[in-house]
């Protein structure tokens, strides 16, 4: 099996603001980095002797609605032929960048930039971690919310106006 199937092992984090959920060790820590904004997401390891590495989930706007791939050759200047691609445990179809360190997802909503930190380490202590958290990034719907009193309001505003 695996390790993101795991739940002794595995903790699930879910983002209702940007709509995503993703597996993440138990034993490491799951918060945003400002207050208040869940568009970064930082995913430390609970000790403090490895070289500050940590994983980054980042969230930006998709104005254009490009798919990941489409995207990240848009953005990278790259050709599509010498991307590195990945499917999510979920299904969703991602990105690796050049370099390895940083999977891409996205909606038509938003772009998912899921990064391995690792400052100027020359080891890196969590790359099988960084592939699980990688592919275990599912992609939610956005929750419904009741706007019937705001329809209504509009209605009532509009046949207001129109008398």
């Amino acid at each position: 099996g695996r390790l993101a199937d795991n739940p002794a092992l595995v903790s699930v984090f879910a983002n209702d603001d940007y709509n995503y959920t993703v597996s993440y060790p138990k034993a490491w820590l799951a918060e945003a980095l400002a207050e208040g904004d869940n568009s970064e997401i930082l995913l430390t390891p609970n000790t403090l002797d490895l070289a500050g590495q940590f994983i980054a989930i980042t969230v930006v706007e998709n104005p254009t609605g490009f798919t990941a791939v489409d995207w990240y050759v848009d953005t990278a200047n790259i050709e599509e032929a010498d991307l590195v691609t990945f499917e999510t445990f979920a299904g969703s179809t991602g990105v690796f960048s050049t370099d390895g360190t940083t999977a891409y997802l996205a909606n038509t909503d938003y772009i998912y930039a899921i990064s391995y930190r690792y400052g100027s380490s020359a080891e890196l202590y969590f790359p099988t971690t960084f592939q699980m958290v990688a592919k275990s990034v599912t992609l939610t719907e956005p929750k419904k919310r009741n706007d019937s009193t705001n329809d209504n309001t509009n209605t009532n505003n509009a046949n207001e106006a129109s008398n």
